[in-house]
């Protein structure tokens, strides 16, 4: 169907049209003497010249309605484009936080009870956070959809979270090296290490689904090696959650 604004220029024109007919046939026939030859050949060429002006209007009409459509196809098409080119990127970010942030913190923390290990064999760097690719994109991952929107701004959300955590550890578990014999610091220093040790799990949990969906979007597979979390063991991983949610309610009662 045409545009209202279309439709409202095809009316006015035939009625131009046809108002310049019926001028062209007044002028050129005597009415006292009826119809002539004369003005019988005015009339027919107004007809065809009306004609062709309807044609040209309405050819011209199709060619806007088909301009409009291939616009929209284009705008479509490069929404698209950006859509699939944020979600790679964002998809890329967040594996490659997981690989140098997460993993190997995980396994190295998996098996450390952070009341009882021995501080002074234990040493986690701190990290700035720094996400360049969320930071371009903040105005565009609205367009990723709401469900995806909402697990890739959680997983950022606790990845910034657990950075702190882990700045938190690190500058404590400095500040006790110097002053080994304080009791209090070293017990926040233990703290900050559960923190960082319990984060974990559910952050790559998040991590795992927002990948998953981003995935969807690209029509991409989740699969390792080109997607590290995909060789998670999310069984493993809601098994230790759902231990410590346990251990938390635990902790609030004692």
């Amino acid at each position: 169907m045409s545009k209202p604004w279309l439709s409202r220029i095809l009316q006015i024109a035939g009625t131009l049209a046809l108002v310049a007919l019926a001028v062209s046939v007044y002028r050129r026939t005597d009415w006292c003497k009826g119809f002539t030859p004369d003005g019988i050949m005015t009339l027919l060429a107004g007809i065809i010249a009306f004609a062709a002006v309807i044609i040209q209007i309405r050819s011209s009409s199709r060619q806007v309605r088909e301009q409009i459509t291939a616009q929209r196809d284009a705008e479509r098409e490069e929404t698209e484009r950006q859509k699939r080119a944020v979600a790679n990127a964002i998809l890329s970010e967040i594996d490659e936080t997981y690989r140098f942030l997460l993993r190997d913190v995980h396994g190295f923390l998996r098996t450390i009870d952070p009341k009882r290990e021995n501080l002074r064999d234990i040493l986690i760097k701190s990290f700035v956070a720094r996400f360049p690719i969320l930071d371009a994109n903040a105005g565009k991952i609205g367009d990723l959809g709401e469900d995806t929107v909402g697990n890739v701004v959680g997983s950022y959300s606790c990845i910034r979270a657990y950075l702190i955590s882990l700045d938190n550890f690190a500058l404590s578990h400095e500040r006790w090296l110097s002053k080994p014999g304080d009791a209090l610091l070293e017990e926040r220093t233990r703290e900050f290490l559960s923190d960082v040790k319990n984060a974990i799990p559910s952050l790559i949990c998040l991590a795992h689904e927002a990948s998953k969906e981003l995935c969807n979007i690209l029509s991409k597979k989740f699969e390792a090696p080109g997607i590290a979390l995909a060789a998670e063991d999310m069984d493993a991983l809601r098994e230790e959650v759902t231990k410590m949610g346990d251990g938390g309610i635990i902790g609030s009662k004692s």
